[in-house]
């Protein structure tokens, strides 16, 4: 793949969790879970994604 491909492809896998975690929808251990792997293997920063996680986690704890 090439490199404008693979930053489309994890852009793409990181619009879909940001769309996850706008949904609300889903258990936060899910959620949590796909945010770490999505750290761990596409690489890009995922600091947005870790802070709509963190709110999502005070909405529900609240």
């Amino acid at each position: 793949m090439t490199p404008q491909a693979q930053f489309l492809w994890g852009y793409a896998i990181y619009r879909g969790l940001n769309q996850l975690l706008d949904d609300a929808t889903y258990p936060i251990e899910t959620l949590q879970e796909l945010v770490e792997y999505y750290k761990n293997t596409i690489g890009i920063s995922a600091s947005e994604l870790e802070r709509k996680l963190e709110l999502l986690k005070q909405q529900k704890s609240a």
